[in-house]
């Protein structure tokens, strides 16, 4: 800021900080796939627990009545579904964590993004020439570069939020999946009230 007037950045700035940015998503999506690796590893203790449930629930189901035979049968059911479900946003956030497609996302009118997105670059250089590859690098100029850095800054931010908030949501259906878990543990302890 000059006497009180906003600067533009230089393109040279842009760039600069446009890669920052995307070195940060890069950081922040793996981060976000190792959390998500955890909530997959607590859901299958507790579906390893549901299944110690059952089994035991199923060497004495005859001393339940028919209300307790239909409650732990929900509530395992409902246990087991939200961990299914867990599991499934969850590996969607460690599984896709490094996926950025065009379709993913859905932004229009995005330009071929050469250079800084790898299906983009292979599309326009497919003959994997590299002499042709260089030319090309070599000139581009930087407000070309900036749109490009800008479009998959875009891109990764989007496809980042998504993940987020599948991984988010794992998280939410783990935690609903202790409650009927808690119901089913609760009735194997008194069942004899």
């Amino acid at each position: 800021m000059a006497n009180g007037q906003l600067v533009a950045m230089s393109d040279d700035e842009q760039l600069e900080l446009a890669c920052w940015l995307i070195e940060r998503h890069d950081h922040l999506r793996a981060s976000t796939a190792t959390r998500a690796a955890i909530v997959v590893s607590a859901d299958a203790i507790l579906f390893a627990g549901a299944v110690f449930l059952l089994d035991k629930y199923l060497s004495s189901v005859t001393q339940y009545h028919q209300f307790g035979r239909v409650v732990f049968t929900v509530g395992i059911g409902a246990n087991l579904t939200l961990l299914a479900l867990s599991v499934v946003l969850a590996a969607n956030a460690i599984a896709f964590a490094w996926k950025k497609t065009r379709t993913t996302v859905n932004i229009s009118n995005l330009p071929p993004l050469l250079f800084f997105h790898p299906s983009d670059t292979m599309k326009a250089f497919n003959d994997k020439e590299f002499g042709r590859f260089r030319q090309h690098f070599r000139a581009a100029t930087k407000e070309q570069m900036v749109t490009y850095a800008l479009g998959e800054l875009l891109q990764i931010t989007i496809a980042h939020n998504m993940r987020y908030r599948a991984f988010r949501w794992s998280i939410r259906l783990l935690f609903a999946a202790t409650i009927p878990m808690s119901i089913c543990i609760l009735m194997l302890l008194f069942r004899n009230l």
